[in-house]
């Protein structure tokens, strides 16, 4: 599992990272003095497990926890016990009152491991599934390059080819995970396939595609 520490304690943290070394099952991507720092690792989404300190300047544990989109699992750290139910509230692994021993915390290791989902879920979400001429289909969700809404339709673009598939436009975005970015009521793109923007349209693999004036600020942003 792949895991970062949250903790402004120095020696807390430290201690964490001893721990950490110890088992072979974690691996410790990142350890971070606050949660602005945290917020602004590139890989978090990355991450599948947070040690994480509740009481911290700035902003706590739990409002960082509270502002992930996508949050992995996390286990509490805290010196102060009148924060267990926030944490637990969030749905939390586990809490460690500090100080904790090395067999309280691989306790805690223990139930995050037994919560993790498993491996063939984790590559299941990874594929895209459809039917349409009247073959049932299934291709990786990253070859999927553009949706554009026909009717009670989607037309669906993948890198070498197209299809015609029953369903709505917004059905079909919630399958792909945010995978592809709404840039006109009838268009959705895979932004790792931009050739160029001009004006109110992207190039997307060679075609044009256009943006909608309420979706003008959106692509700003992404791009």
């Amino acid at each position: 599992m792949r895991c970062i520490i949250i903790e402004d304690e120095p020696q807390a943290r430290e201690l964490i990272e001893i721990y950490l070394s110890k088992l072979p099952q974690l691996e410790l991507l990142g350890s971070f003095p606050n949660a602005l720092d945290a917020f602004n690792f590139e890989d978090l989404p990355s991450v599948d497990l947070i040690f994480l300190d509740i009481e911290m300047p700035s902003i706590n544990g739990v409002q960082f926890f509270k502002s992930l989109i996508h949050p992995p699992l996390v286990i509490f750290t805290t010196a102060y016990t009148q924060f267990a139910l926030d944490g637990f509230e969030l749905s939390a692994v586990d809490y460690l009152l500090k100080p904790f021993s090395f067999e309280r915390f691989l306790q805690a290791v223990n139930k995050a491991q037994a919560r993790r989902p498993k491996k063939e879920n984790l590559v299941d979400k990874a594929f895209f599934q459809f039917k349409a001429n009247k073959r049932i289909y299934r291709v990786p969700k990253e070859s999927v390059v553009a949706l554009e809404a026909e009717g009670d339709y989607t037309r669906l673009y993948l890198t070498d080819e197209k299809h015609l598939i029953h369903g709505s436009i917004n059905s079909v975005l919630n399958e792909l995970n945010d995978l592809l970015k709404r840039v006109h009521r009838s268009h959705a793109v895979n932004l790792d396939y931009l050739d160029f923007w001009e004006g109110n349209f992207l190039s997307i693999q060679g075609r044009e595609v256009p943006i909608g004036a309420s979706y003008k600020e959106k692509v700003k942003d992404w791009l």
